[in-house]
């Protein structure tokens, strides 16, 4: 039987605005959002059986996420949460960001992204690397990030941002690279 789980109101601090969480169906392990609002919070239960990680010093750029356990390959490792905004709201955010060497911005769909730097979790500390260790999928509106090989307790977690090098962001996934994120 499905649960709902439905939208709470999110918390104030000087910065965060006040936002509400999206609604969550959840039926066995697939999960799906309901309706897409803007200036909702994408957010999942806590209790997801879903492998230990944490936030560290990188060396390739800032902070950076790394396993604190094996983690098989395909296995769903966090979820990308943030504030969902209309795409066309995306981009000026993403202009400031990118001031600041920052990409917080992740594209759901040609409609609607999910900005982290408001109400999101680790996730957006996963850095960018040509050659990554995991991928990302979209699934029913929740944007999954999973391991594309085996993990090994102590790896830092990286993906492929995918812009197309429009950021202008010269890559620092390893020594000697030359591509643009």
């Amino acid at each position: 039987m499905a649960k709902r789980v439905r939208p709470m109101n999110g918390t104030k601090n000087g910065k965060t605005p006040h936002l509400a969480y999206a609604p969550l169906i959840i039926d066995g392990t697939r999960i799906k959002m309901r309706l897409r609002v803007a200036g909702q919070l994408v957010k999942l239960p806590d209790d997801l059986p879903l492998p230990q990680i944490e936030r560290r010093c990188s060396s390739l750029h800032g902070w950076g996420v790394f396993a604190l356990e094996r983690i098989t390959k395909n296995s769903r490792i966090i979820y990308y949460s943030g504030q969902l905004v209309p795409s066309k709201e995306s981009h000026g955010r993403e202009a400031e960001y990118l001031e600041k060497g920052c990409i917080w911005c992740f594209e759901l769909s040609h409609r609607w992204a999910v900005d982290a730097n408001f109400g999101g979790n680790v996730s957006r500390f996963i850095n960018h690397a040509c050659k990554p260790n995991s991928y990302t999928q979209i699934i029913d509106g929740i944007i999954w990030i999973r391991a594309g090989r085996t993990i090994d307790a102590g790896e830092e977690l990286t993906y492929d941002y995918h812009t197309g090098g429009t950021a202008e962001i010269a890559c620092q996934c390893r020594p000697g690279c030359k591509g643009i994120i």
